[in-house]
């Protein structure tokens, strides 16, 4: 996919796209484009809606599973996809938040105590996706160190934003250090650990059943040409699409410039003889 970076993602793997057959149907090639493009998008969107909805309501900032859902969006979709993802579930003025309802949906939501947790999101997403563009998301031993960091700079810029500059407590800039560590941070470390685990065994495990399901595939086919009558039926079917419509109008061609004989004159008929 031009410009999204998911032709060799996870997503991309789920969900090929047929190259066009020449420079002339580029543009035709353009709308299925953006169809998954906007497809997967909501999808990733709606992902994390409903982990957000999956919450122990800790106060001021609850435990979900929304960070779980990032690490996957973001090496599932790599770089820019998984970007647009994040931000196009932050700006749609939906109760796609934790707390929204009670909590109105808005601007003001994201200036409140998880504003940084949701605010980090974004660079958490483009670092898996950097990371899946890197192909570190296929072993469980890569992908582990790289979940870590991704929930580490969740937590630090949730921390930071709780302590400086969340519109909470008497002044409306924070509560502080030592108060954003032991309420934003300590509750929260276990869990990240086991969803950086967790996201560290889906993705690797998730390539490994795409590479046997591919694997069957190729031998199907394998078997397939294998039982065709002739040797021939087998390699045409291996024959890019251009090169069959060459060979038809080749063979059309031939036909039409071979002579053709003339009809023979029907056989005289006999006059009846008289009676």
């Amino acid at each position: 996919m031009s410009g999204t970076g998911i032709e060799e993602r996870l997503a991309g793997a789920f969900w090929h796209r047929r190259a066009a057959a020449n420079g002339d149907r580029a543009q035709d090639a353009a709308s299925p484009r953006r169809v998954r493009e906007v497809a997967l998008c909501l999808a990733g969107a709606l992902l994390l809606t409903l982990s957000s909805k999956v919450s122990v309501p800790l106060l001021p900032v609850p435990m979900t599973l929304q960070p779980l859902a990032v690490l996957c969006i973001g090496a599932a979709y790599g770089t820019r996809l998984s970007v647009l993802t994040v931000v196009a579930y932050r700006i749609c003025g939906l109760p796609v938040f934790a707390n929204t309802p009670p909590l109105p949906a808005g601007p003001l939501y994201l200036l409140g105590p998880t504003g940084g947790f949701l605010l980090s999101y974004i660079p958490a997403a483009a670092f898996m996706g950097l990371v899946a563009e890197a192909k570190l998301d296929r072993r469980f031993a890569t992908m582990l160190p790289c979940a870590l960091l991704a929930n580490a700079m969740i937590l630090i810029c949730g921390c930071l934003w709780l302590a400086f500059a969340a519109n909470v407590g008497a002044s409306g800039h924070g509560i502080g250090m030592a108060a954003a560590w032991s309420k934003g941070v300590a509750p929260f470390l276990l869990g990240n650990v086991v969803k950086a685990a967790l996201a560290a065994a889906i993705l690797p495990a998730t390539w490994s059943l795409l590479g046997a399901r591919q694997g069957l595939w190729r031998r199907d086919r394998k078997e397939r040409g294998r039982r065709c009558p002739s040797t021939s039926c087998a390699s045409a079917s291996r024959l890019p699409s251009t090169t069959r419509r060459e060979a038809t109008a080749a063979i059309f061609s031939v036909l039409a410039a071979t002579p053709r004989m003339p009809p023979s004159p029907p056989p005289a008929r006999e006059p009846p003889s008289a009676m």
